[in-house]
């Protein structure tokens, strides 16, 4: 008996623990030229999550050929949410297509903070 316990148990927690994901996902875009000619990308963060209500989110970007990470952050009230954040090269000779490394998290009302998507971006819509 005591093994079918905690097989069950195992198994609740494993339910609980797929339950309070916060899923999301990400999309790439170049802007085309500002009115310097200076080529500009926007990346985007979509979140939703059942039955977590969202807090915040934190954006952490970092460009081609740029040494520092950008954060955005944005507070949420709701079971969705999102986070951009823009950039426009400002050196003279800019990638042709380049990559956007991003990470992307946020925290629930209770304070928890979730890992929702780490990665490469690439080919900017």
């Amino acid at each position: 008996m005591m093994e079918k316990t905690q097989f069950l148990l195992e198994n609740l927690a494993t339910a609980l623990d797929i339950e309070n994901r916060i899923l999301g996902s990400m999309e790439y875009f170049y802007d085309g030229l500002d009115s310097s000619g200076r080529p500009q990308y926007t990346v985007k963060a979509s979140m939703t999550s059942n039955p977590l209500k969202l807090k915040s989110s934190k954006l952490v970007t970092r460009a081609e050929g740029v040494n520092s990470w950008h954060t955005n952050e944005e507070d949420h009230n709701g079971y969705t949410g999102t986070n951009s954040r823009s950039y426009v090269y400002t050196t003279p000779n800019p990638p042709s297509n380049p990559y956007c490394e991003a990470i992307l998290t946020a925290t629930d009302e209770k304070g928890d903070e979730y890992a929702v998507w780490k990665g490469t971006l690439r080919d900017a819509k």
